[in-house]
């Protein structure tokens, strides 16, 4: 019964898809509510309509942040429709997604500020002629020992030049770039590890 009922609302929700697509997305939602585990394909069907919610949440955030008030209206009307087309697909309620898609903005917003401060972190290395390698090597580096670390990047940034360098010298040393992100740096744990 519930399987019948998330096809009808898949094909409504979908109807501007070609077949092929309609099938994909159809299987993907039976696969998500059913429990069993994604496919590849499922999965970037899921990550197309994550950046599509994405997408309204941020122009909803965008006009109101300016003083255009009939834009905000327009863009939270799209936005609710999309919600409550993909409620009626998924069988999620509302504000499930609604709560989703606001995680995702945030998580987004949060992953640039973050970006920015590798950015500083590998310009002031440059600078101080400790940093080896090309630069995005490092804003990876970087990267890799923030996710394994959880780095207090502001304290990072504000180290006296020994320990600033204690641990950027001691990441490049010591990361295994198998793949990325990385997730071995040996024995080292750097000064700023987050608690």
């Amino acid at each position: 019964m519930k399987q019948d009922r998330i096809k009808r609302a898949l094909h409504s929700f979908v109807d501007r898809m070609d077949y092929k697509l309609q099938r994909k997305a159809y299987f993907y939602i039976l696969g998500l509510m059913g429990g069993m585990k994604m496919s590849e394909e499922q999965f970037k069907i899921w990550k197309q309509v994550e950046a599509k919610g994405l997408e309204k949440l941020e122009k909803v955030e965008k006009v109101l942040a300016s003083t255009e008030k009939e834009g905000f209206k327009e863009a939270h009307k799209d936005y609710c429709d999309f919600i409550e087309k993909l409620a009626e697909t998924t069988g999620l309620t509302t504000g499930e997604l609604d709560r989703h898609f606001t995680n995702l903005l945030a998580e987004k917003e949060e992953k640039k500020k973050r970006n920015k401060k590798y950015g500083a972190i590998c310009a002031r290395a440059k600078a101080i002629g400790i940093m080896k390698g090309e630069p995005i090597e490092a804003i990876m580096d970087i990267d890799s020992a923030d996710r394994k670390f959880n780095l207090r990047l502001d304290d990072f940034l504000k180290a006296n030049d020994f320990d600033f360098a204690h641990d950027f010298i001691g990441i490049q040393k010591n990361i295994v770039r198998e793949h990325f992100p990385a997730v071995d740096f040996g024995n080292f744990v750097p000064r700023f590890a987050g608690k």
